[in-house]
């Protein structure tokens, strides 16, 4: 006679088996997530896995400072050399080690009991129980975890792709920082040479008094003016460390290449494309990780259905009284639904697929607004950088050329044409931070397209933030 093992059966049991031999390594999921990262950016991301990784990376860092740090060598030693990258890598282990607990059987539970009656004897009472519905509901549960997993990854992905953010406009703003630095030096440089002339001409009797204390109290605001802009350029400094792990003789590495030049219109018009919004939405992690959500959550709703019965348990009972043989049979713990039918769980499993259904939603049309925002600051800002670039910082070096031949023609004071290169450093400086803005918002475009919305801009309703970098405004 032959006995046939129901195919079901056969698949539970090999499922176990797998189950029980699958890695918690998370090296696997580490990848996707690089891939990915490298598929959306063109930078890699890699875990660094013990003392001579460690080893090798510092070494890279050193390398890629000799010659100066540029935006390209911020964002890949922000990836190769921040804690928090790795971080998020030793987190995917949790997810992994939660994917696997989910596809494991639970373990049987052995019970016993020893009873002693005066003149009677012992009784012994010995059961082994296996849970029968976390038997059938392993693989369900383990389809549930895996959508977990899924989320985990694109989330992970995405908190990437904010360090890559952070990287480059944390560079951006140390170069607008510099630039605006510079200027503000010179312009205090030549207030205080005006006021220098001013104090011979004031000794001279040429000028009255008031002219003096105007010319003074204007070198002492572009005093304050350059203290503040190095201060600015000390914090952007430090947060550019902090974006890139920096710190140590690392820290003492030297700018190069300065902001980049307003590119060619031309070079716009891929972020400006009609389909802007659905390349946003259907390259959004957010978005991705909430369908996975709904994925899970669906799979639970199916799970709750049979929550009346998820106690069930099977077994063997062996019972042996006092001068009796052992008696063995099998064991069964069946719980009757009189009182909790599963409703409870069953309502809030599916409110919560509603909740999120509707929260993918609302992502859905905050991310459209998002990158149609992104796309008007992007073009507002590049209009502004380039009035400065095409108008008005020629603008002023003719007036300055021109207050030169005035000079020189003795029909403008030196005085006078001091005041002009001022004005001229003035718009300079606040031609550096236009051209910043303008980086700025073209980064945060570029994030959107490759799946994350900027966290400022999330944090308002898809509006850009206001750059708190400093500067900016004329003097």
């Amino acid at each position: 006679m032959c006995l046939r093992v129901p195919s079901n059966l056969f698949a539970l049991a090999l499922l176990m088996v797998l189950a029980a031999c699958a890695s918690t390594d998370p090296a696997g999921n580490i990848q996707a997530v690089g891939a990915d990262v490298a598929a959306r950016t063109g930078y890699s991301a890699q875990r660094l896995d013990g003392t001579q990784a460690e080893s090798h990376s510092q070494q890279a860092v050193q390398d890629m400072l000799a010659d100066g740090l540029g935006e390209n060598e911020a964002v890949r030693i922000a990836l190769l050399n921040s804690k928090r990258v790795q971080a998020l890598f030793e987190g995917l282990g949790v997810a992994r080690a939660e994917y696997v607990q989910a596809g494991l059987v639970d373990n049987p539970v052995f019970a016993g009991a020893y009873r002693y009656t005066p003149g009677d004897g012992s009784t012994w009472e010995l059961e082994i129980a296996q849970s029968l519905t976390g038997l059938l509901f392993t693989p369900l549960r383990r389809s549930v975890a895996r959508a977990e997993l899924a989320r985990a990854e694109s989330l992970a992905t995405a908190q990437v792709l904010d360090i890559i953010l952070e990287s480059r406009r944390a560079w951006f703003a140390h170069q607008a920082a510099l630039e605006r630095t510079r200027a503000a030096q010179l312009m205090a440089e030549t207030s205080r040479a005006a006021l220098d002339l001013a104090l011979r001409l004031r000794a001279a009797g040429n000028i009255t008094e008031l002219d003096l204390l105007t010319r003074q109290a204007m070198h002492e605001e572009d005093r304050i003016l350059q203290a503040d802009e190095e201060l600015t350029l000390g914090r952007a400094r430090e947060r550019l460390n902090a974006a890139l792990g920096l710190w140590g003789p690392l820290a003492g590495w030297e700018p190069v290449g300065g902001l980049p030049p307003l590119p060619d219109r031309r070079d716009d018009a891929d972020l400006a494309a009609e389909r802007l919004e659905s390349r946003a939405v259907a390259a959004n992690l957010e978005l991705a990780a909430t369908r996975q959500e709904l994925d899970a959550l669906a799979r639970t709703v199916g799970l709750e259905r049979y929550a009346p019965f998820q106690e069930v348990e099977v077994g063997a009972s062996l019972e042996r009284e006092p001068g009796e043989k052992w008696g063995v049979g099998p064991s069964l713990a069946l719980p009757i639904p009189l009182f909790d039918f599963g409703q409870a769980r069953r309502a809030r499993a599916r409110a919560r697929l509603s909740v999120v259904s509707r929260e993918y939603e609302a992502q859905a049309v905050e991310m459209r607004a998002a990158a149609r925002s992104a796309a008007l600051t992007l073009e507002a800002a590049r209009n502004r950088a380039e009035h400065y670039r095409s108008v008005l910082l020629p603008l002023r070096r003719d007036i300055t050329a021109e207050g030169q031949l005035q000079n020189n023609a003795m029909n403008l004071s030196t005085i006078g044409l001091l005041d002009l290169k001022r004005a001229e450093l003035d718009t300079e400086r606040s031609a550096a931070e236009a051209l910043h803005e303008y980086w700025r918002a073209r980064s945060a475009l570029e994030q959107i397209i490759s799946g994350r919305i900027p966290g400022d801009m999330a944090a308002n309703g898809g509006m850009p933030a206001a750059s708190t970098s400093g500067g900016g405004g004329g003097h």
